[in-house]
């Protein structure tokens, strides 16, 4: 991984030598970076111990989740990880929001019924947010899983000349 020799990363960007485990660096500072960004200024005014807890559980939520994802996606060992993981997570994103906003309004609707929600930050909501962010990473992971099984699949299947490396020893 490179800080400052940008002559070099772009070489080995053009020639297709950087290692995945790089491009996993490049994506956590990424992610630290806009994550803590846009996640720390939206702290009320005076926040309370629950918007804390929230702004840590997000950033780290965050990080953990696409070291998860970069798992999924074979580790070290796997390949074209950022094309994959910038690409599902935003039309993942969209899809699971369609499901998941809803969901939390009702919930949030219930919650205030039954006067179980204060008008701060409070573990309901702390839950809440954590409980969206391991779901969006658990499906994004699963959908990066899901391209790697059918790359590999691809790659087992019958060349034009119908032979098969499974093949060889069945004679």
């Amino acid at each position: 991984m490179y800080w400052w020799k940008l002559d070099q990363l772009r070489m080995e960007l053009a020639q297709g030598t950087l290692k995945e485990s790089a491009r996993l660096w490049y994506l956590l500072i990424f992610v630290l970076s806009s994550t803590g960004l846009a996640e720390f200024p939206i702290v009320p005014d005076d926040p309370n111990q629950w918007d804390r807890i929230t702004s840590i559980g997000v950033v780290v939520s965050t990080v953990l989740g696409t070291m998860w994802a970069y798992m999924q996606n074979g580790g070290n060992a796997g390949h074209r990880f950022l094309e994959r993981y910038l690409s599902i997570s935003w039309v993942f994103l969209l899809r699971f929001m369609a499901v998941v906003v809803p969901i939390m309004i009702a919930a949030y609707m219930i919650a205030d019924y039954l006067d179980i929600i204060e008008d701060a930050t409070g573990p309901v909501d702390v839950a809440a947010v954590l409980l969206f962010m391991v779901f969006y990473y658990q499906g994004l992971g699963k959908h990066i899983r899901l391209v790697v099984a059918a790359e590999h699949a691809a790659q087992q299947s019958v060349p034009t000349g119908g032979f098969r490396p499974s093949d060889s020893g069945r004679h």
